[in-house]
């Protein structure tokens, strides 16, 4: 298993990053590109943590995967990550980094991934200024859910649960803001949309009655 043949015993965060709703065509017409995503996370992770520890030639541990599909089995490319809360110098030295700030991390994901498609000859100039006139930049990097290394799968499952449901709020209110709808936003006298959000309610029950029977811990209940 992850935790008993790569893991180090030591703090690790969930990291999840997630772009806007407008370059997600982009990867899927040139799904070369997605592990190069993956590559844009870890570079994220790699220059705020060495920024925050003060050593450039700090390495953090991090185990990626690119996910394509939201809620509703829609196209969805996002990153999740599981990233140890520091890193080892040359002379393989632990070094602790406690915080590495959000919007940082945002701001700098968004240039990376721009800079990609920019570079790749896909995002125009005008596309481009659209997206940093956004009031909300349209992409999120999320990594308050943390386990230490004493804490059991349950526990670490429980916590992802929980936040992923207020992560998915936030994301919603965020689009709606910036005209984008979001992945289950329907219109209420709409009964086809109304049939849609039922689905996915339907899902993620499936998904909690799933946790539940493979970890013996319900996720949907709040200990």
């Amino acid at each position: 298993m992850l935790a008993q043949e790569v893991l180090e015993e030591v703090g690790h965060a969930q990291w999840v990053f997630v772009m806007p709703k407008m370059l997600r065509p982009y990867f899927l017409h040139h799904r070369e590109l997605l592990g190069v995503l993956a590559h844009a996370a870890w570079e994220t992770v790699l220059e705020l943590m060495c920024a925050a520890a003060g050593d450039e030639g700090m390495r953090p541990g991090m185990v990626a995967v690119v996910q394509t599909a939201g809620d509703l089995a829609n196209w969805h490319p996002h990153v999740h990550a599981l990233v140890s809360r520091g890193g080892w110098t040359q002379g393989e030295e632990w070094v602790p980094v406690a915080f590495v700030d959000e919007h940082s991390a945002e701001l700098l994901y968004r240039h990376k991934v721009m800079r990609l498609l920019q570079d790749e000859g896909l995002l125009s100039d005008e596309r481009a200024e659209l997206l940093l006139s956004w009031r909300h930049t349209g992409f999120s990097v999320h990594n308050r859910v943390r386990v230490e290394p004493e804490d059991q799968p349950p526990q670490f499952v429980r916590r992802i649960a929980a936040y992923s449901n207020v992560s998915r709020g936030k994301r919603r209110k965020a689009e709606a803001e910036n005209g984008e709808v979001g992945d289950t936003g329907v219109a209420p006298d709409s009964r086809a949309a109304c049939a849609e959000v039922r689905d996915a309610r339907a899902l993620r029950r499936s998904w909690a009655q799933l946790i539940k029977r493979i970890y013996e811990v319900d996720p949907l209940v709040c200990p």
